[in-house]
């Protein structure tokens, strides 16, 4: 009881912050379904995944990498550095690849450019967030996001009330997402002299080496999280997008409360791994426990109450996803299990266990989503994520019961 009251202590910031910042996107996309048709929806949430899945590819691991190199380390501020200027270096290919990308939207040039630039700066804040989550200053983390998301929620709804225009909600968010840059970058003592300092290619070649197993997991996991909604708009229509996408959101951002847990817990499990270069597997079958005890909650509230959470944030018009939310639902379980088991395995740095585990996902994903999206549309999405989840959860957890007994009979 004491380990789970300090656990909640430790977790409590944590999942604040993760509330609101999840409660940013869910709002954005909730003012959206109010001001704009089915097809335009459709259209903005298939730009949005086109511009994650291209960050995805220059994410580099750099946010999970950091966090873990914090926690082993005091001095953090280079590796930050170096890591902001390959974000920006990378940024050229971004947007060379985003100004081929709009070629196949007539009239949509600066709509697709404002989703790129708060998702870029929303990427740079990442890193820095992540530095502190390392250190263990969730509080600092949290009052970033409280400082800025409550102005940002106050004008939307000013937006939703009179406005009505879905630039507005792009030019606020793009703001909101620099000014508290600019707030993470002080507390870490950062400031655009040292962004803009000197760049040095050696360092960049030395953090690529160590974090490109982290990149490479984001970006798998990246790719099998959006391609359902390329896909559908591929070979089904934006109208589909639109409700399929607006249960999937519910869908995967259902896990915040296991987020709360897992991020003061990968400091932790990468601080006694480094002491003790051992993995616990009795405590590591006591979070399991409360990890898969959260999901199978959440699927109860989603099972009971999904409608209402259909209704609470799309409306009415969006009431016909209440069979999908439903549906993906039963994926739940093992999307917060294996997320788990990848903060494990990564804090004991066997990062590319988990590389190769998401990468199989991938191509498992992909491939069944071609063939099933085709024959079934969303049905197909559904079960898709289902095995996806499913086969990356039991690669991990089958890998980290044979690392720990392999680890214990080391020291016999």
């Amino acid at each position: 009881m004491f380990s789970l009251l300090k656990d909640y202590k430790e977790s409590l910031p944590v999942f604040l912050f993760n509330l609101i910042d999840r409660l940013t996107f869910v709002f954005l996309y909730v003012v959206l379904a109010r001001i704009v048709d089915f097809e335009k929806y459709g259209l903005i949430v298939s730009i949005f995944a086109f511009v994650n899945l291209l960050l995805s590819i220059f994410d580099f691991g750099l946010p999970f990498y950091i966090q873990r190199e914090s926690a082993n380390h005091h001095d953090i501020k280079p590796t930050i550095q170096t890591a902001l200027h390959l974000k920006i270096l990378s940024s050229f290919i971004m947007i060379i690849s985003l100004l081929l990308y709009s070629k196949n939207f007539d009239f949509e040039y600066i709509l697709i450019f404002m989703i790129f630039l708060v998702n870029f700066f929303y990427a740079l804040n990442q890193i820095l967030i992540f530095a502190l989550n390392g250190k263990g200053l969730f509080n600092v983390n949290l009052k970033s996001a409280l400082i800025t998301r409550l102005p940002l929620f106050i004008f939307w709804i000013v937006v939703l009330a009179i406005f009505r225009n879905f630039q507005l909600l792009f030019f606020s968010l793009l703001l909101i997402v620099l000014i508290q840059f600019l707030y993470l970058a002080k507390q870490l003592k950062i400031y655009l002299i040292d962004i803009f300092d000197a760049i040095s290619s050696n360092n960049i070649y030395t953090l690529l080496k160590k974090s490109i197993p982290f990149g490479f997991t984001v970006l798998f996991v990246m790719t099998y999280d959006k391609i359902d909604v390329l896909l559908l708009q591929m070979f089904r229509s934006n109208t589909e997008v639109a409700i399929y996408s607006s249960a999937y959101a519910l869908y995967r951002n259902s896990p915040l409360i296991s987020g709360a847990f897992l991020i003061p817990l990968y400091t932790r499990y990468t601080i006694n791994y480094k002491a003790t270069k051992n993995l616990n597997i009795s405590t590591f079958l006591k979070d399991f426990l409360i990890i898969f005890s959260l999901s199978v909650s959440l699927v109860l509230i989603l099972k009971f109450f999904g409608e209402l959470l259909i209704l609470i944030f799309y409306g009415k018009k969006f009431l016909i996803s209440t069979g999908v939310l439903l549906s993906l639902s039963f994926a739940l379980p093992f999307l917060m299990l294996n997320n788990f088991t990848g903060v494990v395995l990564n804090s004991i740095q066997k990062e590319k266990i988990v590389m190769w585990s998401t990468f199989l996902g991938m191509v498992l994903n992909v491939s069944l989503n071609f063939i099933l999206i085709k024959l079934y549309g969303m049905s197909g999405a559904i079960l898709t994520t289902f095995y996806t989840e499913f086969f990356v959860f039991i690669f991990q957890f089958l890998s980290i019961i044979f690392i720990a007994k392999f680890l214990k009979s080391r020291e016999i």
